[in-house]
């Protein structure tokens, strides 16, 4: 399994590297080595120079700053909302019967959820989304229900959205305040972990 595993790593272009770096970055919060990354795709500092500027790249167009320490290697820094944006986005395929794939161990923690679990979160959502009159495009949609994954998965690990209170004010006035608000609650009376507070509704 190993041995193949490797092997389908090396055969990666640039893109599926830069996925994975990407990946690596924003699911590893203590930090992620140039070596370590080098050895798991089989490629040389200067191959690597590449793609991890293209990782880079993604990292910053979510308004995350990236720094780099001897013996800790590369830390993504930002406000919580914004990695798990980010996180979303790197869900490859959006398409909602999609298996997750388990490669990256440190972004499928993350991602992790039964597949009929899954299934189910997503329909609740979008049941609630259906009633309320607002409608979004399939694919802003699928993202939205990776993001309720992801979301209950980092605040089962203690990392919670926390917004600044005149955020909050602003954002409850606003008719999407009442629907996310709606979701959350009924996520919360089939699904455990989603009894969040007012500034993860918001």
């Amino acid at each position: 399994f190993i041995n193949s595993l490797r092997m389908a790593v090396a055969n990666y272009d640039n893109a599926a590297r830069t996925l994975y770096i990407s990946r690596k970055l924003v699911a590893s919060p203590s930090g992620t080595r140039v070596d370590e990354l080098c050895e798991e795709l089989s490629l040389s500092r200067s191959s690597i120079r590449r793609p991890l500027r293209m990782a880079y790249r993604f990292c910053e167009s979510f308004h995350l700053s990236l720094d780099s320490a001897a013996g800790r290697g590369i830390k993504v820094n930002g406000a919580e909302y914004l990695i798990r944006l980010a996180m979303t986005e790197l869900f490859e395929t959006h398409f909602h019967k999609a298996r997750i794939d388990k490669v990256d161990r440190e972004y499928a923690q993350w991602i992790c959820c039964d597949y009929q679990e899954r299934q189910d979160i997503r329909h609740a959502y979008l049941k609630v989304l259906r009633e309320s009159g607002w409608s979004i495009r399939d694919s802003s949609a699928q993202r939205v229900a990776m993001y309720l994954i992801i979301a209950r998965n980092r605040i089962r690990a203690g990392m919670p959205v926390s917004l600044p209170e005149r955020w909050i004010e602003s954002i409850r006035s606003t008719p999407f305040f009442d629907v996310a608000d709606h979701i959350y609650t009924e996520l919360s009376h089939g699904f455990p972990g989603y009894d969040v507070s007012e500034s993860e509704r918001a």
